[in-house]
């Protein structure tokens, strides 16, 4: 399907709103006062727009297409049809909030996300407002 846009097309259009559904419903139910929503067509599908700050995690194509091929079995074919069906990673990161540059080793992309969550963290438990002097 992602050698062919408008099969590519179609099949988003099935599957984009019964994900924004269940993604809608899982965090209106969540107890917990983050929810993280880790999803591929995040952006395409518009549910950036409900999100309070949007990540990117980022690699360079080439690094992209080698991942694909070792961690899914892909030829370099396919992975690069994969990554081409994507929209280029300057758009997403031009309405990004946050980016993870994912090129170096695991330890620094988990370094950078620990560093990222807790600055998140730290701007959620602030007041949103300064109460008033009433005395």
């Amino acid at each position: 399907v992602f050698a062919d846009a408008e099969a590519l097309r179609c099949l988003e259009a099935i599957v984009h709103p019964e994900v924004i559904a269940r993604v809608d419903a899982l965090v209106r139910e969540a107890t917990e006062p983050v929810v993280v929503v880790e999803a591929i067509k995040l952006i395409e599908a518009g549910m950036h727009r409900d999100c309070h700050a949007l990540w990117v995690v980022t690699c360079p194509r080439e690094q992209q297409i080698a991942r694909l091929m070792r961690t899914r079995g892909l030829s370099e074919a396919e992975a690069v049809l994969r990554v081409d069906a994507q929209p280029p990673q300057a758009e997403k990161i031009a309405l990004a909030d946050v980016v993870i540059d994912n090129s170096h080793t695991l330890a620094e992309t988990r370094r950078q996300v620990v560093a990222e969550w807790k600055k998140l963290v730290g701007e959620l438990r602030r007041p949103t407002h300064t109460p008033k002097n009433c005395g």
